[in-house]
């Protein structure tokens, strides 16, 4: 006798999926080829489908003699419209969606070992400030600072993203400093740990959630973290809600994003342009520019407008590249 499940998407792995349809239990279950040629559609973990179950399932009518040790399997038969996601691009292939349905991004970064890099944090926040989302930016291993006075110099380095309403959030998973204000921010939420490899994701998920037991490795000689989550993986809380833990990345690009668009998503920018005499101002060299002018008055961190521009610059590139129909970055219902 066949069902049909509510569940969400939490692993990926080949052709095969996990699903976890809450009290009914957790399937292991092949995406319906039609969907996939018909709508040219590549799941990713957090996506709410329904799930076409053959046999009986724990909770049904007719699971009394059924063993419930034995996996349960069954077939996606729709995939609901997303209302959010998380991309990154890869040279050469379609973007990967690193997750979908999200409410808070969680940019995780460390003061050391690997030191912070912001141009890293800004493209980042283009992408969640694009989708509307909540940001908290978390600084892993401040234990490794020396002294007060090196922490107030962080902090100085750091008051942009304060300033702009950025929560920020200074963390040790080894000592377990701030760990609790963390863990009350993920309580009945959906969200996301994103940020470069090394920096400590896995690790602080462990310290927040004991059982889980994600692999965790340390940063190579190099100073680059080295990929151990190697695919997004969706992680149901004791505390209730689900977080996103996905692989290190060591940029984090943004595709199909208007050059004349990105200073929207730079709240800075954002709140100036309004008085440059051009509509239709770059913010690169012309007449009458109220960004400009507030770079060289002071009232716009000249760090924050390089950052602007390399993007600028990156997504001028993109488009020079690439006359072909333009992919989106994790516009709602998109695939």
């Amino acid at each position: 006798m066949s069902e049909t499940l509510n569940g969400v998407v939490t692993r990926i792995a080949g052709l095969a999926s996990t699903v976890d349809c809450g009290e009914r239990g957790i399937f292991t279950c092949d995406f319906r080829g039609r969907l996939f040629r018909k709508q040219n559609l590549r799941l990713a973990v957090g996506d709410r489908v329904s799930v076409l179950v053959e046999d009986a399932v724990p909770g049904s009518p007719d699971s009394e003699d059924q063993d419930p040790t034995r996996e349960l399997r069954g077939v996606i038969e729709k995939v609901e419209k997303r209302r959010s996601s998380l991309r990154r691009p890869r040279e050469s292939k379609r973007d990967q969606v690193l997750c979908a349905n999200i409410d808070h991004v969680f940019v995780v970064t460390s003061v050391f070992d690997p030191v912070y890099k912001k141009g890293f944090i800004d493209r980042v926040l283009v992408a969640v400030e694009r989708e509307r989302l909540q940001a908290t930016l978390i600084f892993n291993k401040i234990d490794l600072l020396q002294d007060d006075d090196h922490f107030a110099l962080l902090l100085e380095d750091l008051a942009v993203y304060r300033d702009l309403g950025y929560e920020m959030l200074f963390v040790s998973a080894d000592s377990g400093y701030g760990l609790k204000d963390l863990q009350a921010l993920l309580k009945d939420t959906v969200s996301v740990f994103t940020g470069p490899s090394g920096v400590g994701k896995s690790t602080l998920l462990n310290k927040l959630c004991p059982g889980l037991q994600l692999r965790t490795g340390d940063v190579g000689k190099s100073g680059k973290g080295r990929h151990v989550t190697t695919s997004a993986i969706l992680l149901k809380l004791a505390q209730g809600g689900f977080v996103v833990d996905t692989p290190g990345v060591r940029a984090f690009g943004i595709s199909g994003l208007k050059p004349e668009d990105l200073a929207t998503f730079f709240r800075d920018i954002r709140e100036i342009q309004s008085n440059c005499r051009f509509r239709n101002c770059r913010h690169c060299e012309e007449p009458g520019c109220a960004v400009l002018e507030a770079v060289d008055e002071g009232e716009l961190s000249l760090e924050r407008y390089e950052s602007y521009m390399r993007i600028y610059d990156d997504l001028v590139s993109e488009k020079a590249r690439s006359p072909r129909k333009s992919r989106t970055l994790g516009r709602p219902g998109s695939s």
